[in-house]
């Protein structure tokens, strides 16, 4: 059973505590080092970041999940009552716009979820009520979602059970730059506004 959930700062301190951001951002590691997210808000080289403490790191996603909380949304994905996914973004203009993702296998130490059509229509009805009528998706360059989105139209698209998110309606749009910043807060070795370009998608709703 899956139960997606909008996050609260109290909420983000308690997966703090317990362990779940740490073991979400250790999930996303081996995506991460293959291209998916490149820390650009860092003034470090690939290397340096490859090399710092994994605490360090951690509390990087926690200091982004709590600002996520604070002034936009970070959802979280719970299979059988164990978090599985956090997705950070916003909504503007009745527009969902997905920036980034933490996500890590399941109880049972499998990923299958990601194939499972509830898992999305699960997290399309929290996008769709809290007013959204169209998504957007900003994937890395040469990240290798840019293959993975596809592949999720091929699966999901003829899927009558996927009957949330329109995956038949999934396209590339092209290249965006994003701004971003840290709301005035002071994240130790994060620059406080930084842009970063993406590639970006767009999928509708039934």
């Amino acid at each position: 059973m899956y139960v997606d959930k909008v996050l609260t700062v109290d909420d983000i301190n308690d997966l703090y505590v317990n362990g779940d951001i740490k073991r979400l951002y250790l999930g996303s590691l081996g995506f991460f080092n293959k291209g998916t997210y490149g820390y650009p808000a860092v003034d470090l080289t690939p290397e340096q970041i490859a090399n710092a403490p994994e605490d360090a790191v951690v509390e990087y996603w926690f200091n982004k999940l709590i600002h996520y909380a604070q002034t936009q949304y970070a959802f979280g994905m719970y299979k059988d009552d164990y978090i599985v996914n956090i997705a950070m973004g916003f909504i503007e203009n009745n527009e969902w716009h997905l920036c980034n993702t933490l996500i890590a296998p399941d109880r049972d130490g499998t990923r299958a979820f990601m194939r499972d059509p509830e898992y999305h229509n699960v997290r399309g009805r929290t996008e769709k009520e809290l007013g959204a009528t169209i998504s957007y998706t900003y994937v890395d360059v040469g990240s290798p979602i840019n293959n993975t989105l596809p592949a999720y139209k091929n699966h999901f698209g003829p899927m009558e059970e996927c009957n949330v998110k329109n995956y038949n309606t999934l396209e590339h749009i092209g290249q965006v730059t994003q701004n971003y910043s840290t709301g005035g807060q002071e994240w130790d070795g994060v620059k406080s506004e930084y842009s970063e370009t993406y590639e970006k998608y767009k999928m509708e709703y039934y």
